[in-house]
C-alpha cells in the first residue's frame, strides 16, 4: 500500500511570500537591464526546460507509445516556423 505524502504546516507568512514572488520578479525584471544576448539564452533554457516537460508526459510510462508522431509534429513545427521568418524578409 502506497503512503501518503506528509503535509507541510504553511504559516500566513509563507503564504504571502510565496504570493509576491511573482510580482517581485516582475517589478526586479522591469528595474534590471538585461543584455540581449542572455536574455535569447534564458528564453531558450526555459523553452528546452518545457519541451523536456512535455515529451516526458507525452510518452506513456508502462506501455510502448510511439514517439513518431511526436517528433514529426516537432519536425513539422520547425519548418513551418522557419517558412514563416523567412517569409517576413
Amino acid at each position: 500500500m502506497l503512503s501518503s505524502p506528509k503535509k507541510h504546516p504553511t504559516t500566513a507568512w509563507i503564504k504571502i511570500a510565496l504570493s509576491l514572488s511573482t510580482l517581485l520578479g516582475v517589478i526586479f525584471a522591469i528595474l534590471t537591464q538585461v543584455p540581449a544576448v542572455l536574455n535569447n539564452i534564458l528564453i531558450s533554457f526555459i523553452a528546452g526546460i518545457l519541451l523536456y516537460i512535455i515529451v516526458k508526459e507525452f510518452l506513456p510510462e508502462k506501455k510502448k507509445g510511439q514517439p513518431i508522431f511526436f517528433i514529426i509534429g516537432l519536425a513539422l513545427f520547425f519548418v513551418f516556423y522557419i517558412f514563416i521568418i523567412l517569409a517576413r524578409k
